[in-house]
């Protein structure tokens, strides 16, 4: 360890004992290996989610292996779901927040693949603010907001999620991957793929998002090849909103579509224009700020088309400039405007040589993770004045792999990579936060429990061994790692990895 990691080290790295207790509320074990089922400890798991609800009170946690399981209904219950490896492995039906559940109403770590409604939408929000996070919500078909549907006062938080191939058919066409009406959401780091909005005759609104009479912010999602299309009118490649107010932060919007369409109630031959092939805005207040639009297409608007209302954008790169904006509407086109190739790798991150980082809004206006939980801000140019990069990634030499499901008595892999030469610190937690350092981004796992586990030059290997500690059972250990060049004063940290321990 070199004397300037040392020091930083010492103040944001301090070790202390990993010993932490566990809180009161119960934990409950949930295995589809254990049906029909027993009583919900960790060696006679229920063998349903909805098991473990019924018999949770608000403020327990529910621990879920692989497997596949059922419709979830949270019954008013705000418990913390949690899947043990992943949503790689583990799926369920459809989920249900009717009954008023709040923020600490967690669904985590899930493929949600059925419905448990007949309108068939995969999750369900009516008047509640749950948080939803890090799972997959895939190949649903319903007619609005094939994914999710909220309404009624909803005001979940929606993290780290990826929505694919969900379609919304006829007879409405409105988000393929999510219908919002009257409602309050956060949507912030989850990424939308081909998802599409089709309707025979009636109009395809927002492959992605439908957005109505709501206030939405979203901050560092990626929005890839979506499609709004049909014979008769094609609003919002991405995103179709009405009568909202819309916040946009740090999103990137690429290879989006609004389909052209022929109509069945005008000649052959008439062509119904597709509008907005990232966002279609009709009577909005819409602030967006380091954004990309690039290679998104439509008849008019390839980017943007602002029927009513007023955009206001700066710090962002929009392909063709205010030539990509089409529409009615008022635009203020602010500071920090950009028309250049954002040089996008194959997964949509910048690449290092993208003319995007640190190009982004001053440093005081940003904060948090980008789309893969790396933090912001970041001295991504190496020149000791940080700025946020423009769109959902902050380019970061410095990553931390995880490999490990946390059961006691074994051990947890972390790979940390950096550039040549760098000197690195490794630290685990039980706990999040974020504490901001200039330049080197914010560590994002709780300062007051740490405990260094690795350190050295990168790239390298470290392994933790977890105890058989009943004690430990149900807490979520996080990790991040510190790079730094030695005597250069430049680095930076890692995202947050986390593994819940059982």
């Amino acid at each position: 360890m070199n004397p300037s990691l040392r020091s930083l080290a010492s103040v944001v790295l301090v070790g202390v004992s990993l010993s932490s207790g566990v809180s009161a509320q119960t934990i409950w074990f949930v295995d589809d290996d254990n049906c029909p089922g027993g009583t919900g400890t960790q060696l006679d798991p229920f063998c349903d989610v909805q098991d473990a609800i019924d018999a949770s009170v608000s403020g327990d946690e529910i621990l879920v292996a692989a497997g596949s399981y059922g419709c979830v209904n949270y019954n008013g219950k705000n418990v913390r779901v949690v899947s043990l490896a992943g949503p790689d492995v583990t799926t369920t039906g459809g989920i249900l927040f009717i009954n008023g559940e709040g923020p600490t109403a967690v669904f985590d770590g899930f493929t949600v693949l059925g419905s448990c409604t007949p309108a068939n939408n995969g999750i369900r929000c009516s008047g509640t603010s749950p948080t939803i996070a890090n799972n997959i919500i895939r190949n649903h078909k319903a007619g609005s907001g094939a994914g999710l549907y909220m309404f009624n006062g909803s005001s979940p938080t929606i993290l780290f999620n990826t929505f694919n191939d969900n379609d919304a058919q006829p007879t409405s066409g409105k988000g393929g991957a999510m219908y919002i009406s009257a409602s309050t959401p956060k949507i912030e780091g989850n990424v939308f793929f081909r998802n599409w909005a089709f309707e025979d005759s009636g109009g395809g609104y927002g492959g992605a998002l439908y957005i109505t009479g709501s206030t939405v912010e979203l901050v560092s999602n990626l929005f890839d090849s979506n499609w709004s299309f049909d014979t008769f009118s094609n609003r919002g490649g991405a995103i179709y909103a009405i009568n909202s107010t819309l916040r946009l932060r740090g999103n990137t919007f690429v290879d989006n579509r609004s389909w052209d369409g022929e109509s069945p109630f005008l000649p052959p031959g008439n062509v119904i224009p597709g509008e907005g092939g990232a966002l279609h805005l009709n009577s909005c207040v819409t602030t967006v700020v380091n954004n990309v639009f690039w290679n998104d297409s439509a008849t008019s608007g390839q980017e943007i088309f602002v029927s009513k209302g007023v955009l206001n954008i700066s710090y962002s790169d929009v392909e063709l400039g205010l030539p990509g904006i089409a529409g009615s509407g008022a635009v203020n086109w602010g500071a920090g405007m950009v028309v250049t190739d954002p040089l996008l790798d194959g997964s949509r991150h910048l690449t290092a040589s993208s003319p995007l980082i640190d190009a982004g809004t001053p440093l005081s206006e940003f904060g948090g993770v980008d789309g893969d939980e790396d933090p912001r801000v970041l001295d991504g140019d190496a020149d000791k004045v940080a700025r946020v990069d423009v769109g959902w990634d902050e380019w970061n030499p410095t990553s931390l792999t995880l490999t490990g499901d946390g059961a006691l008595g074994t051990s947890i892999d972390l790979w940390t990579e950096g550039s040549p030469g760098q000197v690195y610190a490794l630290a685990v937690s039980f706990g999040t936060g974020e504490r901001k350092y200039k330049n080197f981004g914010a560590i994002l796992i709780a300062p007051g429990g740490l405990q260094i586990v690795g350190n050295g030059i990168v790239p390298a290997t470290d392994s933790f061994a977890i105890p058989v500690m009943s004690s430990l059972v149900g807490l979520t250990a996080y990790f991040q790692s510190v790079a730094i060049s030695a005597g250069q004063g430049v680095g930076a940290f890692s995202r947050r990895v986390a593994v819940t321990l059982h």
